[in-house]
């Protein structure tokens, strides 16, 4: 029990752990999805747009070399912020693989090919090609 919130508020983090672990134990199957899971599309959306931000930012910082350009302190940060969020994306998105559910797709990141039980069970609207 911790007393992090203030006077009189505690928190049981012990109990809130068990209770997270069962709940996820008793969780509902997942919906079926297609070929890509709904975190999947959620994980590249936010690389697309800290692309994007580092494509753009790149841009205008490229642009204040040119003779008489003069460009704010903030683009820079923002580029760099950019960056910081790509190397954060992409720590969590290896750390996926510490979720039992997603083991099974180490070995297609270097096969290129997905095993057919995974594939059946967690993307059963994937149309056979």
């Amino acid at each position: 029990t911790f007393n992090f919130l203030g006077p009189g508020l505690t928190v049981n983090v012990e109990a809130k752990v068990k209770e997270q672990i069962i709940l996820e134990a008793v969780r509902e199957k997942e919906p079926p999805s297609a070929k890509y899971l709904p975190e999947q599309r959620l994980a590249w959306a936010a690389f697309a747009v800290t692309f994007l931000i580092l494509i753009v930012t790149g841009l205008l910082k490229t642009y204040k070399n040119l003779p008489g350009v003069q460009l704010d302190f903030y683009i820079a940060q923002f580029h760099n912020l950019g960056f910081v969020l790509c190397i954060l994306l992409f720590v969590g998105h290896m750390a996926a693989f510490v979720i039992k559910a997603n083991r099974n797709l180490l070995p297609a990141m270097f096969s290129g090919k997905v095993d057919r039980e995974y594939a059946l069970e967690r993307h059963s609207l994937w149309s056979p090609e």
